[in-house]
């Protein structure tokens, strides 16, 4: 197999659906965005500490409750995004997990291939990892031959900045937008250097439990997702997915929802002239962005990640 990124035929984006249905984890699966605040609040800290209207809007709309908690609570942000990147970091995906059978899949087919995923949590690179092949985020010729490349589009939890031997420690942010400043124009982000890949999740749980100041390169899940920390690496990732997609003969999106706002995403699918397939067991409405968007090179495989497979399997081989 040869994976080298300017010579690209497949893309695989997968949303919060593909990790949810992803088979064997620990200690459970990823949650879904509609999950996801009980979940942290559950955990205590600043999830906890919300008003009682504001957690029935992070219950009703996740990206809804972070917008308005940015401009209520904006010195919280960077803990917020901490606590984030720690719970992410505690899922681990077994030896059965479907993202480590794709890449086997992807690894004994014809052509070369790109995961791409909108998800915080790393199983998709440590179960590339455990399948015996290498991956990587960086430029294009970091990409190791016989690995597959994994873009981060909104962020990792284990993309922590790196200073270098130092640090910020002991103070707190306030970047509250003017009242009238629509969310998606919002560009300012706390710190824009360097980034290290942590070496395991331990590493990012340690990180996150002993910073005071600063937070990993995760982009608020909110209209935008805009990045605080780091944001030109995170940019770069999204830089190098519209590349691929423009090249590739061939894309799959596995359990991601349309959200028409995300426009990184959605308006570069839309213009996109490879094939595009879309997996999940409830298609309707990826059918009903396509008619809206005149998309007629796209189909659907209904079903889950799991039931998936066979076909991938047959149809990388037939490439």
């Amino acid at each position: 197999m040869k994976i080298y990124l300017l010579a690209m035929s497949t893309v695989f984006l997968f949303g919060a659906g593909a990790s949810k249905g992803s088979g064997d984890c620990y200690p459970e699966n990823p949650p879904l965005g509609s999950e996801l605040f009980d979940e942290l609040q559950r955990r205590g800290g600043v999830a906890s500490t919300v008003d009682a209207d504001l957690r029935r809007t992070f219950r009703a709309d996740f990206e809804k409750g972070m917008a308005d908690f940015f401009r209520a609570r904006n010195p919280d942000i960077t803990p917020f995004l901490r606590e984030m990147a720690d719970y992410f970091a505690q899922f681990e995906p077994g030896p059965k997990n479907y993202y480590g059978q794709l890449a086997k899949i992807v690894a004994e087919a014809k052509g070369s291939v790109v995961f791409a995923t909108t998800n915080y949590e790393a199983l998709i690179e440590i179960a590339v990892t455990q399948a015996g092949y290498s991956i990587a985020y960086n430029k294009p010729a970091q990409y190791p031959k016989g690995g597959i490349p994994v873009l981060k589009l909104h962020g990792s939890c284990n993309f922590l900045p790196d200073f270098q031997g130092g640090g910020i420690r002991g103070i707190s942010f306030d970047l509250t937008p003017k009242p009238d400043l629509p969310l998606e124009e919002i560009s300012s982000s706390i710190y824009d250097g360097r980034v290290r890949i942590a070496s395991s999740l331990a590493e990012v749980r340690s990180f996150c439990r002993q910073e005071d100041s600063v937070a990993p390169a995760l982009g608020l899940y909110m209209l935008g997702k805009p990045v605080m920390w780091c944001r030109s690496f995170v940019e770069y990732q999204q830089d190098v997915w519209r590349k691929a997609i423009k090249r590739a003969g061939r894309i799959y999106v596995i359990g991601a929802g349309v959200y028409e706002h995300d426009d990184h995403i959605w308006d570069v699918l839309e213009d996109a002239k490879g094939q595009l397939r879309y997996i999940d067991p409830y298609p309707e409405p990826f059918l009903e962005w396509c008619a809206d968007r005149g998309r007629k090179s796209a189909s659907v495989i209904q079903g889950s990640f799991e039931e998936a497979l066979p076909t991938l399997k047959r149809q990388m081989k037939d490439r």
